[in-house]
């Protein structure tokens, strides 16, 4: 050490070259990848619920706490990414662990999320791969009466929601047996069909909406009514 000292001592150009160096290497050091993963619990819900985005930011193998991650979305029929709702505005803070959590998400759509990290000093931005939400329709279909005359109609009616146009497919089954399937055009998202069922006997119906480019399809509950003389 003191040999060192003595050297610097009689040649200071050379301890300006060795600092030179050294600030070199700091600068040069790369900044750290980063790894951000997102999913959501659950990934299909019904219109109007709601679902959990959860994800975690790591370097390497290692956990990266105390730093911010932006959720962002983009609903059927967008062309870009914003802010999703319910964080704050610097973000979502990671804890010791590096994991995030988002409760009460509310897609009125299918969507798209994905999860942002603009950086910080040693580690580089990153962006998270796209986690989708699906979101169903709610198709109901109303309970008929629990007897009607064969030949005399019996109506079957219900909804769309939210509000859509299209049809709705009937299955009407006696028995086992399907004896009619109806498309039903869809008027300020309801529906209404007149059937007659032709013979005595035990009937069931069922509902389905085929899914669009904005919400998942669903099926109604199984609706019964018995056909008497």
């Amino acid at each position: 050490m003191t040999a060192a000292m003595i050297h610097l001592w009689s040649f200071p150009d050379h301890f300006l070259l060795w600092w030179g160096y050294g600030v070199f290497f700091l600068a040069a050091v790369p900044a750290a990848a980063a790894s951000l993963t997102l999913s959501a619990s659950p990934a299909k819900i019904d219109h109007g619920k709601k679902t959990t985005l959860s994800g975690k930011l790591t370097s390497g193998s290692e956990p990266v706490p105390g730093k911010r991650v932006i959720v962002e979305q983009k609903p059927a029929g967008a062309t870009k990414f914003s802010k999703t709702p319910g964080q704050p505005t610097a973000g979502l803070l990671t804890n010791s662990q590096g994991n995030f959590k988002l409760t009460g998400v509310a897609p009125k759509k299918n969507t798209d999320y994905r999860l942002r990290f603009a950086g910080a000093k040693g580690l580089k931005a990153s962006t998270s791969p796209v986690q989708r939400v699906g979101v169903k329709v709610v198709l109901t279909l109303d309970a008929p009466p629990a007897s009607v005359k064969a030949g005399s109609a019996v109506r079957l009616t219900g909804s769309v929601t939210p509000s859509h146009t299209g049809t709705v497919k009937l299955l009407i089954k006696r028995g086992t047996s399907t004896v009619a399937t109806r498309d039903v055009e869809l008027g300020s998202s309801r529906y209404a069909l007149s059937y007659k069922p032709a013979s005595t006997g035990n009937y069931s119906v069922a509902a389905s909406f085929a899914r669009d480019d904005d919400h998942l399809g669903d099926r109604s509950p199984i609706r019964k009514f018995k056909a008497v003389r």
